[in-house]
């Protein structure tokens, strides 16, 4: 079910809801360029057991505003204050997992479990490559570069070539109409780390992964995320949240579903 609420500030949230009434809770982050509308098939499978929120970032529904960290970290906090959340389950989705961790780590009372899809607490692993990466983040944010990337980012062929994953049309829209603040938010949570918050979680934290993904690659980040004190679970195919296994593969974290292997590899609190 679709909704839309504005608070006592202002702010206006978007976001589905499924399985109103049932007392666990999971609340769903997308990617920078997607809305919740993304979770619709899991958030109706899980609504049976659980009660599903699925939000849509401002940025998507803003074309004129670049957001950061901070912002978004604010916006989920002002979210689940209106709706009076406790005990619930956070999972953020590719770069919007930092959010995840960031509210996690800020709302520890609030949170029973932190999840990251296709997601780490840091995407630049090398620090010299995160300082050329901040001093270059003023040119990335300019709007013409914003622009440019925005139009090359959703051509088929040049998308292929890249070995980047199939995005919907719904995406291909937002990444143009609201390329100024949709790219401008990428940018700005890429350069970010949220590693030293992630350790400092107590909360079960869990980290999933498909071999299968080009954008957040499995064999990039293995090594980074077995020193982390968490419980890693990879899958071997779905992609980036594009293939219709991907899931029936999610689903199976929450129910218990027989015909589908429930993991190919499991690496539990890895260090």
């Amino acid at each position: 079910m679709y909704r839309k609420i504005i608070n006592k500030k202002g702010s206006e949230f978007h976001y589905y809801e499924y399985g109103i009434g049932n007392e666990k809770t999971i609340l769903f982050l997308p990617g920078y360029a997607d809305s919740g509308l993304m979770y619709h098939k899991l958030g109706r499978s899980l609504s049976k057991t659980y009660r599903v929120l699925a939000l849509d970032f401002p940025m998507i529904h803003r074309s004129d505003k670049i957001y950061d960290l901070k912002m978004l970290t604010d916006f989920v906090e002002e979210f689940v204050n209106q709706l009076h959340l406790r005990n619930f389950t956070i999972a953020g989705f590719s770069s919007c997992g930092f959010v995840a961790i960031n509210y996690t780590y800020n709302n520890p009372d609030k949170t029973k479990e932190l999840i990251l899809l296709n997601s780490v607490p840091r995407f630049i692993l090398s620090k010299v490559n995160r300082r050329i990466y901040k001093g270059l983040t003023p040119l990335f944010l300019l709007r013409p570069m914003l622009f440019i990337y925005s139009r090359l980012n959703t051509i088929k062929t040049i998308r292929k070539f890249l070995k980047l994953p199939q995005i919907s049309s719904f995406t291909i829209d937002r990444m143009r109409k609201y390329y100024y603040s949709v790219f401008g938010t990428a940018v700005n949570l890429v350069g970010e780390s949220v590693l030293v918050r992630f350790k400092k979680i107590r909360v079960p934290k869990k980290i999933i992964f498909f071999k299968d993904d080009t954008i957040i690659p499995w064999e990039r980040y293995q090594r980074f995320v077995e020193k982390l004190d968490v419980e890693v679970v990879v899958f071997s195919e779905g992609l980036h949240a594009d293939k219709r296994i991907y899931w029936q593969k999610l689903k199976t974290l929450w129910l218990k579903t027989p015909k589908i292997e429930y993991q190919d590899v499991n690496i539990e609190k890895s260090k």
